[in-house]
């Protein structure tokens, strides 16, 4: 008989296959039912957020790893995908992706109105903004403000530009420039009177390549950070609010583990605030 071979079989080896194969069947459901993870997109920006070197390793960086903690005590899945600053805030302005760790106050004021598909948290940390000056090119009189550099171009990043704009005086002339380590190579190489960006976007190339001239650093300001969520995940104002609560949990929580071992580990402490008067 075709399947006469089927009655033959011992009895423990017909369950073996039924529940081998009902397993399987399972474990396709369950696959089947998972949703996939949301698309997390943000910027390569130690030690904030670092790449993973290999394909396959997971990400790291102190708020990387803190925002890894809050995602799964609400058990929203993230795969996260990085980006030069530029292309993340493009990603952000298009839609693109469903979670991004960026700072609205770096769009434009045209692109700020496109937030309205985003929700939202409330700063996770304040990025602090600094003024770099070649002290052999400018004068050796400083005010606390930009009165000094009346006559001297300022090279400035155009997110940083965004963000901190309506602070900065009309009376110096500022050059824009989209790619911040551009700025840092002209101080550098080109020995640019003064610039101004974040610490984050240009401590990379300084610290490997050491300044051979006199030059300060002062902090004009702060830029906040946030996590939004595209309205189109369901439940975004929900989790954005959960997510809230739950990242003031672990700021208040910072000197006990696992958030003061993460801290150690990237040595961020004084890095992380919540306010935007720390220094």
């Amino acid at each position: 008989m075709r399947f006469g071979f089927v009655r033959k079989l011992p009895v423990a080896l017909l369950l073996l296959f039924s529940t081998a194969f009902g397993n399987y069947a399972n474990a396709a459901i369950v696959s089947q039912e998972r949703p996939a993870p949301h698309i997390l997109t943000t910027i390569y920006a130690p030690p904030f957020a670092i790449e993973p070197e290999e394909e396959g390793d997971s990400p790291s960086g102190f708020i990387y790893d803190l925002v890894a903690i809050a995602f799964a005590e609400l058990q929203f899945d993230v795969k996260s995908q990085f980006y030069p600053l530029a292309r993340a805030l493009k990603k952000y302005r298009d839609g693109e992706g469903e979670v991004s760790i960026v700072s609205t106050n770096m769009l434009s004021p045209s692109d700020r109105v496109l937030t309205v598909d985003w929700v939202c948290s409330l700063p996770i940390f304040y990025v602090p903004t600094y003024l770099y000056e070649n002290r052999e090119r400018l004068p050796e009189t400083r005010t606390d403000g930009f009165d000094h550099l009346q006559g001297y171009e300022v090279l400035i990043s155009e997110s940083v530009m965004n963000a901190m704009g309506p602070r900065l005086p009309d009376s110096v002339e500022y050059q824009v420039m989209s790619d911040p380590n551009k700025l840092a190579k002209m101080f550098w190489y080109e020995r640019a009177y003064a610039f101004v960006s974040t610490d984050y976007l240009v401590d990379n190339f300084l610290s490997e390549n050491p300044i051979d001239f006199q030059y300060s650093r002062r902090l004009i300001g702060h830029v906040p950070v946030e996590i939004c969520i595209h309205r189109r995940v369901p439940n975004a104002e929900e989790t954005i609010a959960q997510f809230n609560v739950i990242w003031n949990r672990l700021y208040r929580d910072r000197d006990q583990d696992p958030v003061r071992s993460i801290l150690r580990k990237y040595d961020a402490k004084k890095r992380w605030n919540l306010s935007n008067n720390s220094r």
